[in-house]
């Protein structure tokens, strides 16, 4: 849903003039375009912020999700990525949902090699994020360690599972 969300941002015009009246000029690069990394600084620094974020992006993203599902139904799977997934509607269309979990470690790790955080930004990222879990909607739960070879074996335990359930 990351993709999704870059897309919307760079794709919607109004989206654009939302932000600009939410959060000011300072999350944007000089060519007009989002700046992710002070975006970031800006919504996960306070939970209001966050939230008017979502406000924005999140019935835009749900119509983009359905809409890519739905060119998608002849596929045996379509797989939703997304931490903000019970935060939006879009759990209620999932058969299973696999909660994907990291320690802080593991997070900080994943966020200093996917960009150039400061360990503040980081900090401010993992603790500003608020995620929301709906336990008895979970199916399975991975703990990602860190080792992508771990995380294809508890992919793959998932997938032999679900296959078996639908043929």
């Amino acid at each position: 849903m990351d993709k999704i969300a870059k897309k919307l941002y760079s794709s919607c015009p109004g989206i654009s003039k939302e932000l600009l009246k939410c959060f000011g000029e300072r999350i944007f690069c000089s060519d007009g375009k989002i700046d992710y990394r002070i975006l970031g600084a800006v919504v996960f620094s306070k939970k209001d912020k966050l939230e008017k974020l979502n406000a924005i992006m999140f019935e835009k993203i749900e119509k983009s999700v359905c809409d890519t599902i739905n060119k998608n139904k002849n596929k045996d799977y379509v797989f939703i990525d997304a931490a903000i997934l019970f935060g939006t509607g879009l759990y209620k269309l999932c058969d299973y949902i696999v909660l994907v979990t990291a320690d802080r470690q593991t997070r900080e790790t994943y966020l200093r090699k996917k960009g150039q955080l400061s360990q503040i930004e980081i900090k401010q990222r993992i603790e500003g994020q608020h995620i929301k879990i709906i336990k008895n909607r979970v199916d399975f739960v991975i703990k990602n360690r860190g080792s992508k070879d771990d995380l294809r074996q508890q992919v793959d335990k998932i997938l032999k599972i679900l296959h078996k359930k639908m043929y």
